[in-house]
């Protein structure tokens, strides 16, 4: 795989993460459903999880939508997500991406994300990756990815 194609992977990864912790709704209860357990909060996400192309990624998921990640290649993303159904969510990440020879980036990357809460505290789903131009037209489209998310707790001192 050339060296953008592995970036790109590993830019689907965070973005993948990213969408899943924008999926939130405030924190859920003890007696939560999956179909009741929304997605607000803080999250390890993982792409393409127990494979040697796993990759990992922080996503901060606020109410009204808001939605940012961090992953492991220091790719920073923004976001939005909604709610579709009961403990079902989509997400939208994008990143700049590349550079020219001015050191500037010359492309953005775009995760589309479907998730479904296994419990409050964990998610399943799918990370689409598509490449766009700056103008935010597709040049692209990498494919689909499993994502698998786990909710950060608190680890007293």
């Amino acid at each position: 795989m050339s060296s953008q194609g592995t970036r790109l992977l590993f830019t689907i990864r965070a973005v993948a993460i990213t969408g899943i912790l924008l999926l939130g709704g405030g924190f859920p209860s003890a007696a939560q459903t999956p179909e009741e357990a929304n997605i607000i909060g803080t999250w390890r996400v993982t792409q393409e999880p127990g494979t040697p192309s796993e990759f990992f990624v922080y996503a901060v998921v606020g109410e009204g939508g808001v939605l940012s990640t961090s992953d492991m290649d220091f790719s920073v993303g923004s976001g939005v997500w909604r709610k579709n159904a009961p403990g079902n969510f989509a997400a939208t990440v994008e990143e700049f991406a590349g550079s020219d020879s001015d050191g500037r980036a010359d492309s953005r990357n775009r995760y589309r994300l479907t998730i479904t809460m296994t419990n409050r505290n964990a998610f399943t789903g799918t990370a689409t990756f598509d490449v766009l131009d700056l103008s935010g037209a597709v040049v692209q489209t990498l494919g689909q990815v499993p994502i698998a998310g786990s909710r950060m707790r608190v680890i007293p001192e």
